[in-house]
């Protein structure tokens, strides 16, 4: 009778860990989730995160992010950060696709899961608020850094504005 009991009781542990390593799992964030966002170690927040282009989700919080990268790795001006992903963040894109390893259809202007995830390699954490459980990361450019706050909710917002990274674009009051 003791085993039954110990094999529910571990039964009861396995699925409540399961769901819980679900619902941390960082792969939710995505146009989907509506903002730019993540949840666990910050350095794979950029991994899982939606297209941006000229005709997708191309007016927005996340635009703004992706130009501000642009700006720290030298690939367009900070004249150039409007929140509009046009024809010249298109080809500041290409550029930085090309400087970055991407090839082929991965360097074709268009910010997917590819380009993401090779930011994503110069986005690290920086700090960490254990009162109000923020977290700041920064993005490490060849010219310049930024810093960006993954609020507790796992949503980011760029500091200076306190305004959340939307793939919608009713919140670009900054741009």
């Amino acid at each position: 009778m003791r085993f039954k009991s110990l094999l529910a009781s571990l039964a009861v542990v396995a699925s409540a860990t399961a769901a819980f390593a679900t619902a941390a799992d960082p792969a939710y964030a995505n146009t989907a989730a509506g903002y730019i966002s993540g949840a666990g170690v910050v350095t794979d927040d950029l991994n899982d995160e939606g297209t941006l282009s000229t005709s997708v989700n191309n007016f927005n919080g996340a635009v703004w992010l992706w130009q501000s990268i642009l700006i720290a790795d030298g690939f367009l001006s900070t004249s150039g950060r409007d929140c509009q992903f046009g024809a010249g963040t298109k080809a500041a894109t290409k550029l930085w696709q090309a400087a970055h390893g991407l090839t082929g259809s991965d360097a074709d202007g268009v910010v997917g899961p590819k380009t993401f995830t090779a930011a994503g390699k110069n986005w690290k954490l920086y700090s960490y608020d254990e009162d109000d459980q923020i977290y700041t990361a920064r993005y490490y450019g060849s010219k310049s850094s930024f810093p960006a706050e993954r609020m507790l909710n796992g949503r980011y917002q760029m500091a200076a504005y306190a305004m959340y990274l939307s793939y919608t674009g009713y919140n670009v009051d900054y741009c």
